[in-house]
């Protein structure tokens, strides 16, 4: 599962802002339920990958459950994350970028990596190991 979007401390905003915003522990409860088989929906794994500032916060008790399901977030709970390939290079607040740095790894990874054979430690060292926000 992938999102880009706007996040803060424990909620990812949806377009339809605050009426539809995702709350981690919404988010973690509903995970558990359909890894529990309590839920329409169930899965055997699952991977959520988050670009948004703060989304860190939205999984602070994943690592507690029970649950087959690992997330990858743009940023650890207290942090925004960085565009880039910004239109001044000076990455300003507000300047115009082509991506988030996350989702740019992202995009680099699957070019790169050999994705049906690779592991997700693999996936994340490369995207630790060569980009710089990261």
């Amino acid at each position: 599962v992938y999102f880009a979007g706007y996040g803060a401390p424990g909620l990812l905003a949806m377009p339809n802002y605050p009426s539809d915003n995702i709350f981690g522990d919404d988010l973690n409860a509903a995970i558990l339920r359909m890894a529990k088989g309590q839920a329409p929906n169930t899965f055997g794994r699952m991977l959520l990958l988050v670009d948004a500032p703060h989304a860190g916060s939205m999984f602070d008790s994943l690592m507690d459950m029970e649950a087959p399901a690992m997330a990858i977030t743009a940023t650890d709970r207290s942090h925004v994350n960085y565009g880039i390939h910004c239109d001044d290079n000076r990455f300003t607040l507000g300047s115009p970028c082509i991506a988030d740095a996350f989702t740019y790894s992202l995009v680099e990874v699957m070019r790169t990596i050999d994705l049906p054979t690779a592991t997700l430690d693999e996936m994340f060292g490369y995207m630790h190991d060569h980009h710089w926000a990261l």
